[in-house]
């Protein structure tokens, strides 16, 4: 008897999985062609590195911050 429920359960399971990949779909393809319609260019994904910020509130380095991240990171600053 509850494998019999159980077969009831992932039927209805499946269902609602297609359900839901037929809207991915959709979207999918309303999302494509707001694209199309903007000339959308797709970005590059960006690379991000976390690390630790220490600052001084008080003193001469008052906006100055030190950043500890490994030293295989490629980080750039911004700041010239």
């Amino acid at each position: 008897m509850a494998a019999f429920d159980e077969v009831d359960r992932l039927k209805k399971e499946n269902e609602e999985l297609k359900q839901w990949e037929w809207r991915t779909k959709l979207l999918e393809r309303k999302v494509a062609h707001l694209r199309s319609l903007l000339n959308a260019v797709e970005e590059p994904a960006l690379v991000y590195a976390t690390g630790r910020v220490i600052a001084d509130a008080r003193g001469p380095f008052v906006r100055s911050a030190l950043i500890n991240l490994a030293a295989g990171t490629a980080c750039v600053s911004a700041m010239p």
